[in-house]
């Protein structure tokens, strides 16, 4: 994208990004240095950009969750509610459930079991597939370890920093050193600097602390603008 500064280029590609629930992530290419200088590489846009992703993935799957949770304590706390008359029917369970909708209500509601223990299957709520476990958890802790499942976040993060990231790099125009003109001293954030930057814009793959990040699709992206 060409144009003049203030133009609205930056907030355009954001905007675009925001459509497309996709990880975005903006940096100035002055900022960078060559690798073997000190300052920061160009491997940190793809970091930064699964860092974005992950904020995004956690929200997605808080929301996603938190019906569901409220649902099945819901429906366990009712039961319990039950438990005390085995002969009720589910005539009566329709008439606790309208009662106590809310659900923060329910754990204040006098007859509530206090501290009771319920059973969640973690797996399914979060709708991943293959091996699931079974966890004993209070009401009150079952959030926190639902927000805690690392793994289901970063590997959903790795997926959607691959396939939809946006990376937009500016200034790069400034890294640039027309042809023929003289350098003074030692220059780290100029041709260095747009070597470094090849690899990503071409497609590479980038190691982080949560698994390897593949750019080609950032790269394919970048070819068709």
């Amino acid at each position: 994208m060409i144009g003049p500064t203030g133009c609205g280029k930056t907030e355009i590609a954001r905007r675009l990004a925001q459509l497309a629930d996709a990880p975005f992530v903006k940096v100035e290419a002055t900022k960078f240095t060559e690798v073997g200088f000190h300052g920061r590489d160009v491997d940190s846009i793809v970091r930064d950009l699964l860092d974005n992703a992950a904020l995004l993935v956690r929200g997605k799957l808080r929301e996603r969750a938190a019906s569901k949770v409220s649902e099945a304590v819901e429906e366990l706390i009712l039961r319990a509610l039950l438990e005390a008359h085995p002969s009720a029917g589910p005539e009566r369970l329709e008439e606790l459930r309208a009662k106590y909708s809310l659900l923060e209500q329910l754990p204040t509601c006098p007859r509530a079991p206090q501290g009771g223990v319920v059973s969640f299957d973690f797996g399914r709520m979060l709708g991943g597939g293959g091996r699931r476990e079974r966890r004993r958890t209070t009401v009150a802790e079952a959030r926190p370890l639902l927000e805690e499942a690392e793994e289901v976040v970063m590997r959903e993060a790795l997926r959607s920093a691959q396939q939809d990231g946006i990376v937009f790099i500016d200034e790069i125009d400034k890294i640039v050193t027309p042809h023929g003109a003289l350098r003074h001293g030692t220059d780290p954030s100029s041709e260095g600097v747009q070597r470094d930057l090849l690899p990503i814009i071409e497609g590479s793959t980038v190691s982080t602390k949560h698994g390897n990040v593949s750019a080609t699709q950032l790269g394919t992206r970048q070819q068709h603008i």
